[in-house]
């Protein structure tokens, strides 16, 4: 009997216990909700201008230094990415005043035949070190233009320059793997010779030794080589004293600053159009998200 009356007593005890958490947990949580959860309070911008509940996160990022653009802004985006990269339909001027038919084309598929592979030795990325015979490549951008060069060493000798400009909406890339292609085609009119190519950017030898690449001139450079087997292509490290570079580098940033200089054209690069009437459609800044939200209401 003494001992159910103790059972009976400990489990009231418990229960009061667990009650009187609940109870001051609700009531804890019902204080936090009534002080800062307010879904009927309106926020207001100076205490006179309304501000929608659904542009609240976009005033709030402007606010602290943040260009992210709303949803909406965000969306159209997408859609005029798509007319203008896909579907080839020119754009409004005050958005992007480039044509389609100026945009680089993706080439898809294979360029060669799928068992059709370089051999290991015509392609290498180690640094292939100062050679006495040797076509050097180089691409360079400045404040002007977009230059690509090369040169031929002989014996410690240039005999052979080759410099062109290219438009300042076209990329480091373009003008490495343009020069690439100069030096590959110069190579394949003497067959009977061990011809190396040495070229400072890994991005353009990957991509000529690759048969699926998207660039159609790196889809040349590789049918080239597949086609001429005595033609190496080397990396080398840039601006570590190699006669050949050195020389290309500067026929390369010659190209880039002199006017009046021979251009070669090429179609521009998606990413370059796609930065660029980006920012035209959200340039970066809180004041202009300010703007888009709060409209005229918004005095400077």
């Amino acid at each position: 009997m003494h001992i159910r009356i103790l059972d009976e007593k400990s489990t009231f005890s418990e229960e009061r216990r667990a009650y009187s958490n609940r109870t001051s947990a609700g009531a804890w949580g019902s204080r936090l909700v009534s002080r800062n959860y307010r879904p009927n309070l309106q926020k207001t911008l100076n205490n006179s201008t309304p501000v929608p509940r659904g542009n609240l996160r976009c005033l709030q990022d402007n606010l602290h230094g943040s260009s992210a653009a709303p949803l909406y802004l965000q969306l159209q985006r997408e859609a005029r990415g798509t007319a203008l990269f896909r579907l080839r339909v020119p754009l409004s001027t005050n958005v992007c005043d480039i044509d389609p038919s100026e945009i680089e084309d993706k080439a898809t598929g294979w360029s060669a035949h799928a068992s059709e592979h370089l051999t290991p030795t015509q392609i290498s990325l180690d640094d292939g070190g100062n050679i006495n015979i040797g076509l050097y490549t180089y691409g360079s951008k400045t404040k002007k233009w977009v230059g690509a060069a090369l040169c031929v060493l002989t014996d410690v000798k240039i005999t052979h320059r080759w410099s062109t400009r290219l438009c300042l909406r076209n990329i480091v890339f373009q003008a490495e793997i343009l020069a690439l292609l100069k030096a590959v085609e110069d190579a394949v009119a003497f067959p009977t010779q061990q011809l190396t190519i040495l070229v400072e950017n890994q991005a353009s030898i990957k991509s000529a030794a690759n048969p699926k690449s998207h660039n159609s001139i790196a889809r040349k450079i590789f049918k080239l080589l597949n086609s001429h087997r005595h033609i190496r292509v080397l990396w080398i490290k840039a601006h570590t004293g190699y006669i050949g570079n050195e020389e290309a580098d500067r026929l390369a940033k010659e190209a880039a600053e002199t006017e009046n200089f021979p251009e070669t054209p090429l179609e521009f690069p998606k990413p370059f159009i796609k930065h660029s009437y980006v920012r035209r459609c959200w340039p970066p800044g809180k004041w202009l998200g300010m703007m888009e939200i709060l409209g005229d209401s918004f005095t400077t």
